[in-house]
């Protein structure tokens, strides 16, 4: 739920500061993760989002 909120918040600070940058390693995790879980720019069921976090988590884990 954590990994949700912070992607969210990145997301829209990069927006609204288009000048910012996430470190490298910040980014490709970042990235990784929009993969799985898109933004949220509209109201939706969150426990499809949820479950493909923690998916997200476990597999990324174990891959990198």
């Amino acid at each position: 739920m954590e990994l949700l909120h912070a992607a969210q918040a990145a997301d829209l600070r990069l927006k609204e500061h288009a000048e910012r940058k996430l470190a490298t390693a910040t980014k490709s995790f970042h990235d990784a993760f929009r993969q799985k879980v898109p933004f949220l720019d509209h109201d939706r069921s969150m426990p499809p989002d949820i479950a493909a976090g923690s998916v997200f988590l476990k597999e990324y884990a174990l891959t990198n």
